[in-house]
């Protein structure tokens, strides 16, 4: 009879406990500071701010889009707190994304770079930091003349192209920039900065 009873009482604080827990409010979880994304079999751990608050998954991506804060890459402040702080990086030319996706849905680095030059750029000769130049010809547009970004190529040691840069040339754009399209394990990377950084490319 005892026993009996003393598994009723426990039977009925354990029954309390459960009732006690469930009314307690909930604790939400502290949100990661990173995000894990796979691209291509590869796993990038990125920190959520570049983001721009949207939510990124961790299951496989075909691609994604950071974005940043030059001269150090350095994450944006909140798009909804800091407008006006956005807006002068974007007047300095300072805000740029980096888009990361897989080569499987691009053609490869060398066909697009050999698409490109086969509409009428032309080859300067002269030592553009390791780079080869291209220049596309000035045309007359309907009401102002048309340009085309300045085309720099990367070859490897076998003359194999491994990359290729836009770069904006003189009096084109407000905020002159490039954007550099390079291969590595699988991914193709696309990343702008400003073009007087293209001494360091």
């Amino acid at each position: 009879m005892s026993i009996h009873k003393n598994s009723m009482k426990i039977l009925f604080i354990l029954l309390l406990t459960v009732l006690v827990v469930g009314c307690l409010p909930k604790v939400k979880k502290d949100k990661s500071e990173f995000v894990k994304v796979v691209i291509a079999d590869r796993t990038f751990k990125v920190l959520r701010g570049y983001f721009d608050g949207r939510t990124p998954s961790g299951k496989d991506s075909e691609s994604v889009v950071l974005e940043y804060s030059l001269p150090d890459f350095e994450i944006l402040p909140p798009y909804t707190q800091e407008y006006e702080k956005r807006r002068e990086l974007i007047s300095a030319g300072l805000q740029r994304t980096m888009l990361l996706e897989a080569e499987r849905n691009r053609p490869p680095v060398h066909v697009s770079a050999s698409n490109h030059l086969g509409k009428d750029y032309i080859r300067q000769e002269g030592d553009f930091y390791g780079l080869e130049k291209y220049v596309y010809p000035v045309k007359e547009g309907k009401y102002k003349p048309y340009i085309r970004d300045d085309f720099f190529l990367e070859r490897d040691s076998n003359g194999q192209i491994t990359s290729h840069l836009f770069c904006s040339p003189p009096n084109k754009d407000k905020v002159p920039s490039c954007n550099h399209r390079f291969l590595d394990k699988g991914i193709i990377y696309k990343i702008g900065w400003p073009v007087r950084e293209l001494p360091n490319w």
